[in-house]
């Protein structure tokens, strides 16, 4: 295969989603007077986990996320906050905390070169552009799509054809679909017609029917995959 066209997820896949939200998660706690926020920290993430999983579905909006998950958070642990108020400040630590993962800025400018770069991402769009801001990473992607911003999240075609039609609508077997989450990155690949290419570092076995074109480990393999198209076969 020989590609032209790198659509890219964000969380978890060039960014280190977890510690970002590990950081704004126990900022925005203390800002509100609640002490030793780690502690409840697991009980956010599998609430945030589970909400996200319903934007995946269609159920709610991203936007919708972004207070419920503390309002629900509260009722279930007992915690006396102003669920808007963490949640704002919630939202400022998620843009100002957290880094690319190691490799993944030489990864795009190794690969900017050679190819149009897309991001379609699931998130809310004031965090997501505001990390973007802040990592300097804009000037990397041809289009970016945030779930948030359009109405429509992945894995539904149409977020896919948003960012296609950006890109110039280019033939869908030359485009790649890169991201770590089987449901929402290849299952949305698949749904738009678009080879993918699963980011496993962990390893993780794959239980699901969801076949990847291809699967890599770290940003060097993904290099492997791209193959003589990351060399300059595909020039923008």
């Amino acid at each position: 295969m020989s590609f032209s066209h790198l659509l890219f997820d964000f969380d978890h896949m060039l960014f280190d989603t977890d510690s970002s939200e590990a950081l704004a998660f126990a900022r925005a706690l203390v800002q509100s007077g609640i002490d030793k926020p780690e502690r409840y920290l697991p009980q956010y993430q599998s609430i945030n986990q589970r909400l996200w999983r319903q934007v995946e579905a269609g159920t709610i909006s991203p936007n919708d996320v972004k207070t419920l998950r503390f309002e629900l958070l509260k009722t279930e642990l007992g915690l006396n906050y102003n669920s808007a108020a963490v949640a704002e400040n919630y939202i400022t630590g998620l843009v100002e905390c957290g880094e690319l993962f190691p490799g993944a800025r030489r990864l795009l400018e190794d690969l900017e070169a050679n190819f149009s770069l897309g991001m379609i991402t699931n998130g809310i769009g004031p965090v997501q552009r505001g990390r973007m801001e802040r990592l300097g990473l804009r000037r990397f992607f041809d289009s970016v799509v945030i779930s948030g911003e359009v109405g429509v999240a992945k894995p539904r075609p149409e977020i896919f054809a948003l960012a296609l039609a950006e890109l110039g609508d280019p033939p869908r077997s030359n485009c790649l679909m890169i991201g770590d989450s089987l449901p929402s990155d290849i299952q949305g690949g698949q749904n738009a017609g678009i080879p993918t290419a699963w980011f496993n570092p962990k390893g993780t076995a794959n239980f699901t029917s969801l076949e990847p074109t291809f699967e890599f480990a770290n940003f060097d393999r993904l290099v492997d995959v791209l193959g003589d198209s990351a060399w300059g076969n595909h020039r923008k």
